[in-house]
């Protein structure tokens, strides 16, 4: 299984108005090239003389398009014909449109607005409040209700007796400050809940 695709497959047996597109134009990579013929020639892309509607570039690095995808070892730049010059062609769009700079972007979600680090146990703790945690407000916010629960900002980055530190956005981290002690009490009251509730 591999995130949602499995689930994914259901569909079409649990929901009404649902259409499976299996029309070769769609979802063309490495993995189904053996079966159609896909064709590149002055800018335009063709599955068995039509156009190409989707085209998935699943596991490309423009730092090395040789093997095409990381995923696989059965084609190379060389062995697919026009096609290399699709690949040439992404690779050509992605350096012109920032990938050696954006590629290094910090996860946008990996943060209080701060900047310090949200250890994984905050995450897992907050998504066990289930509904309770929308008294929070936005959970990434350092000037919300969390941070209000426990003295000033300057305790934020405090060391705490469970604490320790994170790089991800180059500040300490620690689970004795105060947002991660605010998520860690409220979740063990919402977990509390839960198991109460299937124990009635």
């Amino acid at each position: 299984m591999f995130v949602d695709q499995r689930w994914i497959d259901l569909v079409p047996g649990l929901f009404d108005g649902v259409h499976i597109l299996r029309e070769p134009e769609y979802n063309v990579a490495y993995w189904n090239l053996h079966s159609r013929s896909v064709e590149f020639s002055n800018g335009r892309l063709t599955v068995n003389g039509e156009s190409c509607r989707f085209f998935h570039f699943s596991g490309f690095d423009p730092n090395d398009i040789s093997t095409i995808s990381k995923h696989q070892n059965r084609f190379t730049i060389d062995r697919v014909g026009s096609l290399a010059g699709l690949f040439e062609y992404y690779r050509d769009l992605l350096w012109s449109n920032g990938y050696r700079e954006t590629r290094q972007w910090p996860y946008a979600f990996g943060c209080f607005s701060n900047g310090i680090a949200i250890p994984d146990v905050a995450r897992a703790m907050y998504r066990a409040l289930g509904q309770d945690c929308r008294r929070f407000g936005d959970p990434f916010s350092a000037e919300g209700p969390i941070a209000s629960l426990r003295g000033s900002r300057k305790e934020w980055t405090a060391s705490g007796s469970l604490g320790g530190s994170s790089p991800v956005c180059g500040t300490r981290s620690t689970l004795g400050d105060p947002i991660s002690n605010a998520l860690i009490r409220t979740s063990l009251v919402g977990i509390g809940r839960a198991f109460s509730r299937g124990f009635r």
